[in-house]
């Protein structure tokens, strides 16, 4: 199996490979494998949360609503591109989704905010504040 990437079971996003195998992060392999979630919204998210703006807002220009949450269950559900940037401190994307509308105050199925992640995400140690900043801002 050198060189190739292991294939996911398309249902279930199940397969026999090890995360550190699959070169993508846990957030990220969970958006992959969602059948329920319009590829759209998955599009926008990944985007919003790996900072890649042009792609961000292309997807926002065909129509795709900068409010949509996440459908499928699990430890994500509800969560906005907006929750999704501020969890991986993506400052200009925050930026960009408020300016397009985003619902800073939207909470995912835990009752979580971006301004939740703000204080408590990924990137919390580096850039909290300026994140907390731009939220209050809208």
């Amino acid at each position: 199996m050198s060189g190739q990437r292991p294939k996911f079971h398309k249902k279930t996003g199940d397969g026999s490979a090890h995360p550190s195998r699959t070169g993508l992060r846990e957030d990220s392999r969970m958006l992959l494998h969602r059948d329920e979630e319009d590829p759209g919204v998955l599009e926008l998210l990944e985007a919003a949360q790996s900072g890649r703006h042009e792609e961000m807002v292309r997807v926002l220009d065909r129509g795709v609503d900068v409010n949509s949450p996440l459908v499928a269950k699990g430890p994500d559900e509800g969560q906005t591109a907006v929750i999704r940037a501020a969890k991986f401190g993506q400052i200009r994307s925050v930026e960009i989704l408020l300016g397009r509308g985003a619902d800073a105050f939207h909470e995912d199925a835990q009752s979580r905010s971006a301004f939740y992640f703000a204080c408590f995400g990924v990137h919390c140690e580096r850039n909290s504040q300026a994140l907390m900043q731009t939220l209050l801002n809208c």
